[in-house]
C-alpha cells in the first residue's frame, strides 16, 4: 500500500496578461501557452458604443474570466464574439458571454460553425465519459500502487498519474458544465464590421490550420488576431491543410500590420515567428511529398521525416517543447500529409458517419467562387436590411451574388477538448481534437 503518498495538489491558477495594444485594444494573453489546459488568447476592441470579442477560451469559466477583464476597461456591452476557427479551447466560453449579454452575436466562418456542431458538439457525451473512465482508471493506479497489468508504479510515474489526476478532478466539472452556444452570423470569404470610426475586417485568406481559419485584421491600428494560422511556440497541426497552410501564411504575411496576435503564445512586433512557421510547413509537405515519390510507405515516411533541424529550431533544449513537436506537427501532420501527397481522401473523425465526413472535406474552389464582402453597422439609411428574428442588425450586401447570412441557430450538444493523459511520458497534459493530440 501506499497510503504514505500525500494527496497531489490542485492545479495552480493559469497566468495571464492583459495588454494594451492600441487605444481600445487589449489582448488577453495566457503566460505559458502550454499550460493545461492549452487555451486561446482572446482580443478585447473597444468601439464607441459596444465591445468586440475574439475568441473565448475552452470553459465557460473562462469566458467568465475574460468578460470580467472587459468590465475592468469599459462599461460597454459586448455585442459580437469572433470565433478564429472550430476548436473548442477557441469558442467554449462563448455562453459565457452570452449569458452576460444576450444581444451578443457570434461570428465565423460558414465552415466552422458547421465544424462546431459537427466535430464538437456532437462528440461532447462520448468524450466527457472517456475522461471520466481515465479518471477513475488513474484514481485506481494510486490507490493500489499498480497500473491494469499489476505493474507495481514507479515514483516518476506516480508522480505523473498523479498529475493527470489532479487535472481531471479539477477540469472535469467544467467540461460538464459546457453548454452550446454556436455562432449565429456565417460568412465566406470577408466580412466588416464598422463601428463607429473603427474598422475591423473579418477575412478567410485560404485553408490552413483550418479549413476555416478567420483572422481579424483592424487596418487603421495595423493589428491582426491569427486565430490558430500563428501558434506559439509550436504549431498546432491537426488535421489540417499543409501546402496551403503555407499560401495562406503568405497572404496574412501582406496585411499592413505591425502586431500580430497568435492563437496561442506571446504578441509578435515582427514576421520571424510567422515567416519561421510558414518555413518549417514548407519544408514540412518537401520531405513527406519526397518520400512519397520515392514510394515509401507510412510507417518508412515516419521513420525518415524527422524534421531535426526545425525541432531543434523550435524547441531548444526544452523538454516540454520537445515533446509537444513530436505531438503537435510530427505525430499530427506526417499521416495526414502522407494521405494528401497520394491524393487519398481524408479518414472521417471516427465519430463521425461518412456523410459527416464527405461535407468535412472542404471544397476550395466552391469557397473561392462565393467571394463576398458584408458590413455590419450601426446605423445607415442606405443599407439593405435583413431582419432575422434575434436581431435588426443592417446589413449591406455589398455583392448581389453574396448567399444570405446564414444565421441558423443549432441544437446540439457541445464537446469538450480531451486530454492526453499518457502515464509512461508525461510533460504536460494536452487537449486533444477527434483527429488526435492537441
Amino acid at each position: 500500500m501506499h497510503s504514505s503518498h500525500a494527496a497531489p495538489e490542485p492545479p495552480r491558477a493559469k497566468q495571464y496578461d492583459v495588454v494594451r495594444l492600441a487605444d481600445g485594444v487589449h489582448a488577453f494573453v495566457w503566460r505559458n501557452p502550454l499550460e493545461n489546459p492549452i487555451e486561446s488568447n482572446a482580443l478585447f476592441i473597444i468601439n464607441e458604443r459596444d465591445v468586440v470579442v475574439v475568441d473565448t477560451g475552452i470553459f465557460a469559466e473562462t469566458g467568465r474570466l475574460m468578460a470580467a477583464e472587459v468590465k475592468k476597461l469599459t462599461s460597454l456591452p459586448v455585442r459580437y464574439v469572433v470565433n478564429t476557427h472550430w476548436h473548442d479551447d477557441h469558442h467554449g466560453g462563448n455562453s459565457a458571454y452570452r449569458d452576460l449579454w444576450p444581444d451578443a452575436e457570434v461570428i465565423a466562418h460558414r465552415d466552422t460553425r458547421i465544424d462546431i456542431i459537427e466535430r464538437t458538439y456532437a462528440a461532447r457525451s462520448k468524450s466527457i465519459a472517456g475522461m471520466t473512465e481515465s479518471f477513475n482508471k488513474y484514481q485506481r493506479w494510486l490507490a493500489t500502487g499498480k497500473d491494469d497489468d499489476g505493474k507495481a508504479l514507479t515514483d516518476d510515474r506516480r508522480v505523473r498519474v498523479a498529475e493527470i489526476v489532479a487535472f481531471f478532478r479539477a477540469d472535469l466539472p467544467k467540461f460538464n458544465a459546457l453548454r452550446e452556444a454556436p455562432p449565429t452570423i456565417t460568412f465566406a470569404d470577408k466580412l466588416v464590421l464598422q463601428r463607429g470610426t473603427r474598422t475591423i475586417e473579418l477575412r478567410w485568406l485560404g485553408l490552413g490550420n483550418t479549413r476555416g481559419d478567420v483572422v481579424v485584421y483592424l487596418p487603421n491600428e495595423r493589428i491582426v488576431a491569427t486565430g490558430d494560422l500563428l501558434v506559439l511556440p509550436i504549431p498546432f497541426a491537426f488535421g489540417s491543410y499543409y501546402e496551403e497552410w503555407a499560401i495562406t501564411l503568405a497572404k496574412l504575411d501582406q496585411l499592413d500590420a505591425d502586431i500580430l496576435l497568435p492563437g496561442h503564445g506571446p504578441i509578435q512586433r515582427d514576421r520571424n515567428a510567422l515567416r519561421a512557421v510558414q518555413a518549417l510547413l514548407t519544408a514540412l509537405v518537401r520531405e513527406v511529398k519526397a518520400a512519397v515519390a520515392a514510394g515509401a510507405t507510412l510507417d518508412e515516411t515516419r521513420k525518415r521525416v524527422t524534421l531535426a533541424e526545425w525541432k531543434e529550431k523550435f524547441a531548444g533544449d526544452d523538454k516540454a517543447k520537445q515533446t509537444a513537436f513530436s505531438s503537435f506537427v510530427l505525430q499530427a501532420a506526417i499521416e495526414r500529409l502522407w494521405r494528401q501527397a497520394r491524393g487519398e481522401v481524408d479518414p472521417p473523425p471516427k465519430h463521425e458517419t461518412q456523410a459527416l465526413a464527405r461535407r468535412y472535406k472542404h471544397n476550395a474552389a466552391r469557397s473561392r467562387a462565393s467571394a463576398c464582402v458584408f458590413e455590419l453597422a450601426d446605423s445607415g439609411s442606405t443599407r439593405t436590411h435583413i431582419q432575422p428574428s434575434s436581431s435588426s442588425l443592417p446589413v449591406t450586401r455589398d455583392s448581389s451574388e453574396c448567399p444570405r447570412i446564414n444565421r441558423l441557430q443549432a441544437n446540439a450538444q457541445t464537446m469538450p477538448r480531451m486530454i492526453a493523459h499518457s502515464s509512461e511520458s508525461v510533460t504536460v497534459a494536452i487537449p486533444v481534437t477527434s483527429n488526435g493530440i492537441r
